[in-house]
């Protein structure tokens, strides 16, 4: 067995199956079309912030009073951060209400009076935050020594307390002293310029304190109303200590108060009420706008990225665990493939609130509007932040910034992620059952089609049946091999048919003239008679003509095919090619009668002319032999579409139905009886079919309408020059 006959390939359905892993591509193209529209959706919206933000600081460009309540050089002031509270604080001295606030608490110690020798161990941590109305304070203060206030004293400082100097609305200087008898509230008095006595016989009830002990000293909670501290926010908070409850003298004097000469106050950065009041009617859903000032101060912020909460677990996680196997396992498929933005994340920096520096806020106060993508605080979402300028008569005041998550744009990308694979995941399914099932089908077909081939023929190599009776019917590719198939065993059945019919038709042909032969021989070997002698001689030499034409006729069929091939096509005049053989076939054939109907004008076909003699001497040989002596054979030629049509018809015996299929074939004659002058074998009209394929065309014969006749109808190809 030689080696292509050892290789076997992949089966038909193999094949079908590893094309159909293919549509395995339609999910990545799905995924990096994916991909292109989540950077399209994110810069669309990095974009629509921008606009967003723009139209902010139109609407703000011509308020810029908004930006004066501050002073400008922020340098001539030490500021006091305050952060905002968007949560409620209870004044009880207990700082567990300020949450994560409590990480920013600012330090102040070791400052000292000119008036008295002070110690500098005391020291305090401050917080402040705004809510509402009011600005809340918290003080966590370092001191070994507590000191309260003795009721029967008049004297406010001759204990441990508190100092709150601000200017109020109408830009007065004020002071306010908080005493404490005890752990509980505090009570506030004005005071006069010494700190020593109150104004007013009456404490100020606005402001709410309380303390309480600790090991180290006291936790101090106070809210104060912002109306109080004027349209500039200007307060200054000193702790003075008392450590000798017999003198009662200040030890030591903490303060947030400035070191820059005359200064008595420090600069609260709250946000603009009137600015907030603005952006707030202009927020949008889960948005957040913070305006900020040409020092980088915040001025105001509204809306919330998103909303902090206790619950260390995200609701997303709760929701996969009480969902779905799908859900889940679409979740890891998200995780893994697109940076799909957390439901629940932490950004909220209190810092923030009175300061900000970014690149983006760099460009737009230099008057340049950008936007950037980053990550949230805690790294689980994307934040796009977009910036523009507020400007006033070409001078940058300040900068919008708008802030956003990417949540919403990628739960877009998520809710189309899902739909794609599940649209994808059963489309493949499908498909690939289908192919499944097609390729299950086709090779059916075929492995049928295969044996139904293979029991055609016997283990000797005859063939059993003539045609095949599966797929024939069929449109497919695989309908058009089985009748290519079912005609090839037609022509072999038809040959194999003509092979068996040899013997017989030979024995029969060649038996007469053989039987003349051997007669005559015999005759003329006892014939005396000189006369009988010559007639036993015809009978003998016509035997031998006999089987002369015999020979010749088969060895003209056998070698037909090889000859056509090697003839030289040329162009040719067919009316004028048949109107002259016509007129010569009628000199030789005197007693035969010819109508003859040709089309005048020339018809060019390609052809071998002598093969064209050829094919009209079998037809006219064939006509003159069926037909009766007195009816004339019919010629006629005709143009048609592309084509030329000669028909060839003549009055006599018909052809019996059942033998037209068959009349072509080899050796195949309806000749009732064999002409002993010339034999007949049956090639004539195997050969005029070959002619006639060889050029291209059609020959059919059938009888006449009127049952008077046979005609013979051949189609050829005009020529296109």
């Amino acid at each position: 067995m030689n080696k292509a006959a050892r290789f076997r390939g992949p089966r038909l359905g193999t094949k079908l199956i590893l094309m159909g892993l293919v549509l395995l591509s339609i999910p990545w193209l799905g995924y990096r079309y994916l991909l292109e529209t989540k950077n399209f959706l994110l810069e669309g919206q990095a974009q629509a912030q921008l606009l967003t933000a723009k139209g902010i600081a139109i609407t703000l460009q011509s308020n810029d009073r908004l930006f004066n309540d501050l002073p400008l050089n922020i340098e001539d002031y030490e500021t006091l951060t305050s952060y905002p509270l968007d949560y409620p604080i209870r004044i009880d001295g207990y700082n567990d209400d300020w949450r994560d606030l409590r990480q920013h608490q600012r330090s102040f110690g070791g400052r000292q009076t000119s008036t008295t020798a002070i110690q500098t161990g005391t020291k305090f941590n401050l917080l402040l935050g705004v809510s509402a109305q009011y600005l809340y304070a918290y003080l966590d203060i370092l001191d070994n020594t507590k000191v309260y206030r003795h009721p029967g004293y008049r004297r406010l400082d001759n204990s441990d307390h508190l100092r709150l100097n601000f200017i109020d609305a109408e830009g007065q200087s004020k002071r306010l002293l908080l005493t404490m008898e005890g752990p509980g509230n505090m009570t506030a008095y004005y005071v006069d310029t010494d700190w020593f006595y109150a104004v007013a016989g009456q404490p100020e009830y606005e402001v709410a304190s309380y303390v309480r002990d600790t090991e180290r000293g006291y936790e101090i909670e106070l809210r104060i109303p912002l109306a109080m501290l004027g349209p500039q926010k200007r307060l200054g908070l000193s702790y003075a200590d008392v450590d000798n409850p017999e003198l009662r003298q200040v030890q030591s004097l903490t303060s947030t108060l400035p070191s820059l000469a005359g200064a008595k106050t420090n600069l609260i950065l709250l946000r603009s009420p009137a600015i907030e009041k603005i952006i707030t009617e202009l927020n949008q859903a889960d948005a957040q706008i913070w305006i900020l000032d040409q020092q980088r101060r915040v001025r105001a912020t509204a809306g919330q990225l998103q909303i902090p909460s206790d619950d260390e677990s995200p609701p997303y996680e709760e929701d996969n665990q009480s969902g779905s196997l799908w859900s889940v396992l679409v979740d890891l498929l998200f995780q893994k493939l697109i940076s799909s933005a957390a439901a629940d994340f932490k950004d909220f920096d209190p810092r923030l609130t009175s300061q900000r520096d970014d690149q983006v806020i760099t460009q737009a106060l230099i008057g340049k509007g950008s936007s950037r993508r980053r990550a949230s605080l805690d790294g689980r979402a994307q934040i796009i932040t977009a910036a523009y300028p507020i400007s006033e008569q070409d001078q940058i005041i300040g900068a919008v910034v708008l802030e956003q998550s990417t949540e919403s744009v990628l739960a877009l990308q998520r809710q189309a992620l899902e739909n794609i694979v599940m649209l994808t995941a059963l489309s493949l399914l499908a498909i690939v059952l289908v192919v499944i099932l097609f390729s299950l089908r086709l090779a059916y077909r075929v492995r049928r089609m295969r044996k139904e081939a293979a029991l055609a023929i016997d283990p000797h190599g005859r063939l059993m049946v003539d045609q095949l009776e599966h797929e024939t019917t069929a449109g497919d590719e695989i309908g058009d091999l089985a009748r290519s198939v079912s005609s090839m065993l037609t022509r072999l059945h038809q040959y194999q048919q003509f092979v068996a019919n040899i013997p017989r038709t030979l024995r029969h042909e060649v038996n007469n003239p053989l039987n003349t032969i051997s007669t005559s021989l015999e005759n003329l070997a006892h014939e005396t008679d000189e006369s009988q002698r010559q007639l036993y001689l015809e009978r003998a030499k016509r035997g031998l003509r006999q089987m002369s034409i015999l020979v010749q006729q088969l060895a003209e069929s056998a070698s037909l095919e090889q000859s056509l091939a090697s003839d030289e096509m040329e162009r040719v005049d067919l009316s004028s090619l048949l109107r002259q053989y016509l007129s010569n076939y009628q000199s030789n054939h005197p007693e035969l009668l010819l109508e003859v109907e040709l089309d005048d004008s020339p018809t060019w076909i390609n052809c071998a002319d002598f093969r064209i003699e050829q094919l009209l001497d079998k037809l006219l040989d064939n006509a003159a032999d069926f037909s009766a002596s007195e009816n004339p054979l019919s010629i006629t030629l005709h143009k048609t579409k592309g084509l030329v049509d000669i028909t060839i018809a003549n009055q006599g015996r018909t052809i019996d139905e059942s033998q037209i299929p068959l009349i072509f074939n080899l050796m195949s004659s309806s000749r009732p009886a064999i002409d002993a002058e010339k034999p007949h074998l049956g090639l004539g009209l195997y050969i005029s079919k070959l002619i006639v394929d060889y050029h291209n065309g059609s020959i059919q014969i059938s009888n006449l309408p009127d049952q008077s006749g046979v005609v013979v109808h051949i189609s050829l190809p005009l020529s296109k020059e």
